[in-house]
C-alpha cells in the first residue's frame, strides 16, 4: 500500500471514530414526568409503561422501563431530579413483579430491589443462600439512607452487576457491593428463570400503581461500559469489519479491535490521484 493510500485510510478511520464515539461509549434516554415526554433511544431500554402528560401539571406521571444488560453495556446510571417528593417515587427491581419491599410474589430467588419512599432510600437483597447473614432486619433489607432527597433535589444511582452506588446532589459516592444485589451476568437461581434485566418504576413500583407517588420530575438513564475506557465496538450504525468474538449469549466486537485493524478494512481511495 502506498503512503498516500495509507494516509487517506487513516484519515477515514479518524473521521469514523469521531462520528461513532458517542454511540460506542453510551446510550441515553430521558423522561420528563411533568409533561410526559421521552427523549433519546437505546436498543437496551424498553418501556412497559410510557409516561403520560400530567393533568395536574405536577411531577406525577408514571413510567416503567426494562434495562437489558446482556448487550454492550454493563452499567446504568439513573440521574433523578425532584420537586417535593411524596410517597413512592423510585423502584429498581431485579424482577418485573417487584412490589417495593423486596418481594415479587415468589417469581425468582435473584430478586434485589431499591426504592425511594418520601426522602428515604432502602436497598433490599435477594434470597440466595446465606442472605440472612447480610440483612439488617432478618428479612431482605440491606441498607437505609435517610434524607437522600435533600435541598439540592438531585440523586444519582448507578446499577451494575452485584453493586449499587448512590450520591446526593453530586456529592461523594457511596456504594454496596454484594452477591445479594442485582445479578446481571448469568448467575444461577435457586428458583425462577435467570436473566440480565433490571426494571425501574418511576413515581410507582414496578409491579403496579397500587404503590405510587409524585415529585420525581425528570429521569435520565445513561447506559455505559466500565473498564479502562476502551470502547465496546458493537456499533450497528457505524459497522466496520474487524476482529469479532463469539460469546455465549451474544456476538459483539472484541474490545481488542484497534484503529489499525479499522484502517486495514476501509475501502481503497476512489481517486488517489486527487490526493496531494
Amino acid at each position: 500500500m502506498s503512503r498516500r493510500n495509507l494516509v487517506e485510510r487513516q484519515l477515514w478511520a479518524t473521521v469514523l471514530l469521531w462520528m461513532c464515539w458517542p454511540t460506542i461509549q453510551r446510550q441515553q434516554v430521558s423522561l420528563d414526568l411533568r409533561h410526559g415526554i421521552v427523549k433519546g433511544y437505546s436498543d437496551y431500554i424498553s418501556f412497559l409503561t410510557t409516561p403520560q402528560p400530567s393533568w395536574t401539571k405536577r411531577c406525577d406521571a408514571q413510567a416503567v422501563v426494562r434495562i437489558d444488560f446482556s448487550g454492550s453495556f454493563n452499567r446504568a446510571k439513573l440521574s433523578l431530579e425532584y420537586d417535593r417528593p411524596r410517597l413512592w417515587t423510585l423502584d429498581v427491581s431485579d424482577s418485573q413483579h417487584g412490589d417495593g419491599y423486596g418481594g415479587d410474589n415468589g417469581t425468582t430467588s435473584n430478586m434485589a430491589e431499591t426504592h425511594i419512599f418520601n426522602r428515604q432510600l432502602r436497598i433490599y437483597g435477594n434470597s440466595l443462600p446465606g442472605y440472612l447473614d447480610a440483612t439488617i432486619d432478618g428479612g431482605y433489607l440491606l441498607k437505609i439512607v435517610d434524607n437522600v432527597v435533600n435541598t439540592d433535589k438531585k440523586v444519582t444511582l448507578d446499577i451494575s452487576d452485584e453493586k449499587i452506588e448512590w450520591s446526593i446532589g453530586g456529592g461523594e459516592k457511596q456504594f454496596i457491593e454484594s452477591k445479594f444485589l442485582y445479578t446481571l451476568s448469568g448467575q444461577n437461581t435457586t428458583f425462577g428463570d435467570k436473566d440480565s434485566d433490571v426494571y425501574a418504576g418511576f413515581n410507582r413500583v414496578v409491579a403496579g400503581n397500587f404503590r405510587f407517588g409524585s415529585g420525581l420530575c425528570r429521569v435520565t438513564i445513561t447506559l455505559y461500559q466500565d473498564g479502562d475506557g476502551t470502547p465496546v465496538l458493537y456499533l450497528h450504525l457505524c459497522h466496520i469489519p474487524g476482529k469479532e468474538k463469539k460469546e455465549k449469549n451474544n456476538s459483539q466486537f472484541d474490545r481488542e479491535v484497534t484503529i489499525n485493524s479499522w484502517v486495514r478494512h476501509l475501502p481503497a481511495p476512489s481517486n488517489p490521484k486527487s490526493y496531494r
